[in-house]
């Protein structure tokens, strides 16, 4: 919810240099350019967030993470792939983080933001996968992480 309003925040401002500056001046452009960007985050977001919508689905099989604008929708990732889960904090941000066993196979079936997404995680030394608990109604990062480590040893006994 709060990266909505972030979002939403942001586009005002866009607008804002638009009419100050004018649409055919550069800054004028440039918040073309980010009311159009912030209104899609924004846009994705409200979709995520749909009432019925799963955020994150866990089966004895695998999981599936709908959490975040670069989630891997309709992707199953087997347990059988997972190294280890955690949750982790980022500039006040609750997140739990995926660690994979092949990293390189699961960032070349990426797409290019999905793909940038998952580098940005792993350059900072989290998991290639992040999912975020503002989109589980109610869950907290450590609950998430400990049902899903109570998943991940069931499959591997």
């Amino acid at each position: 919810m709060l990266a909505i309003v972030g979002a939403l925040a942001f586009v005002a401002v866009c607008v804002a240099m638009i009419v100050a500056s004018g649409p055919a001046s550069f800054l004028g452009i440039l918040g073309l350019v980010g009311a159009v960007f912030f209104g899609l985050v924004a846009v994705a977001g409200v979709r995520t967030m749909g009432a019925g919508k799963v955020a994150l689905r866990l089966t004895g099989q695998g999981f599936e993470d709908y959490t975040s604008a670069s989630s891997l929708r309709g992707r199953m990732i087997p347990w059988s792939e997972v190294q280890s889960i955690a949750a982790g904090k980022f500039e006040r941000q609750d997140f739990v983080t995926v660690y994979l066993k092949e990293t390189d196979f699961f960032l070349s079936s990426l797409d290019g933001p999905g793909a940038a997404a998952a580098r940005f995680n792993l350059n900072r030394g989290f998991g290639a996968i992040t999912i975020l608990p503002a989109a589980v109604k109610g869950a907290k990062a450590q609950e998430i992480a400990e049902t899903m480590n109570s998943y991940l040893a069931a499959s591997r006994r």
